[in-house]
């Protein structure tokens, strides 16, 4: 007669164990022997250089990620479902491919590159105060209208991949802000998206005085006398203005945003440079033109007569570098050189007589102006 043992309780948790341990390498065997699928992204359409997510099953192990099936992209898995990655620059749109030691997986469908969304790489420097220059560097900058949620007081697209905004007024303490772009997508029901930088923060930092900047100015060549208009931002309170590293020989801050200066003696070519309580801002490339030499020649003016403060348009050649203009031998209030072939010249207390222009190779003279004395005016007696 056969013998029977009981199964004891702890013959039964053994044999559970085993087979336990055995359904676990047999999953793991069977997850290391599926090649990945991948099902969808995460945005659909995605412009380069933007962050995306690669939905699908098998991604653990992940050795790499193509897109256009050939050009590596950096990831990193999330989970065994989710890739988070981001567009290669020079891709164009194609199909993606993820390969683990099992093998490479590839999309159902090709994704899609959303053309003209701008991007920022980054910005420099990270921190200032009102009136800081910032660098912005990334790409498709052409179609950016507006630049946040820091103040800019202005901004210019340099190129489409370069653009710089100097820092408005902000709060009256130190605070960080997000960098935000407001971009045209070329739709009338759609007529501004904005792009908001997530991967850094401008420190503002707060200041009295702002720092100035200089933009641009015009002309960009001129020669002793000529006016130049000089433009940027926090100019007001400029205490010094400089062409070529000698002082201007005259200076108006006409706004916060523009200086009219005029070119003195002995001017180099070079920068430009504006001095405000803030500090000293410089823009190169201003060019100076030796002054003309040849004396000046008048050859009409007009009105030919006038009262006291009368503006006079003086026309003739080598006008240009004119340092003094006279009016029946009394100087001229004051005098604009407009350019080499005219002058406005505004009448002074004086007499009749001819009109005289002296500029460093001579002087010239034309009569003969009328000039018209203002005739007393009695308006009442004290006592009467």
């Amino acid at each position: 007669m056969p013998e029977y043992y009981p199964f004891t309780k702890s013959k039964m948790f053994a044999a559970l164990k085993c087979l336990l341990v055995f359904v676990i390498l047999l999953s793991t065997n069977q997850l290391k022997s599926q090649t990945p699928v991948i099902t969808r992204f995460n945005p659909e359409a995605i412009p380069q250089g933007y962050p995306t997510i690669i939905e699908g099953q098998y991604f653990t192990g992940a050795t790499a990620v193509y897109f256009d099936d050939t050009i590596p992209a950096t990831f990193t898995v999330v989970s065994d479902t989710q890739i988070k990655t981001a567009v290669p620059r020079n891709a164009r749109g194609g199909f993606v491919r993820v390969t683990t030691p099992a093998g490479t997986g590839r999309s159902a469908r090709a994704f899609s590159i959303a053309s003209g969304v701008p991007y920022i790489d980054y910005f420099t420097p990270k921190s200032g105060i009102t009136g800081t220059v910032v660098t912005m560097k990334g790409f498709n900058f052409s179609k950016i209208k507006e630049v946040g949620q820091l103040s800019v007081a202005g901004f210019t697209v340099v190129s489409d991949s370069i653009l710089k905004f100097v820092v408005g007024d902000n709060l009256a303490w130190d605070s960080k802000w997000e960098i935000i772009v407001s971009y045209d997508v070329g739709s009338p029901t759609i007529p501004m998206l904005s792009f908001r930088n997530t991967n850094d923060t401008f420190a503002y930092k707060y200041a009295t005085n702002p720092i100035p900047s200089v933009w641009s100015f015009t002309p960009a060549t001129g020669t002793l006398g000529t006016p130049v208009t000089i433009n940027g931002y926090y100019l007001t309170g400029a205490t010094a203005v400089s062409i070529g590293g000698i002082p201007a020989a005259s200076f108006t801050v006409i706004s916060p945003t523009s200086i009219q200066a005029v070119l003195a003696a002995g001017t180099n070519s070079g920068a430009i440079s504006v001095t405000t309580p803030g500090g000293t801002t410089s823009l190169d490339g201003f060019i100076y033109t030796a002054p003309n030499l040849s004396a000046p020649h008048i050859s009409s003016f007009t009105p030919t007569s006038a009262i006291p403060g009368t503006m006079v348009t003086i026309k003739g050649n080598n006008l240009t570098g004119a340092t003094a203009v006279s009016f029946g031998g009394t100087p001229a209030t004051s005098f604009t050189i407009t350019s080499d072939s005219t002058i406005t010249a505004q009448v002074g207390l004086g007499s009749s007589g001819s009109v005289k222009v002296t500029n460093p190779g001579g002087r010239d003279s034309l009569g003969s102006f009328t000039y018209i004395a203002l005739l007393p005016v009695i308006t009442g007696f004290n006592p009467d």
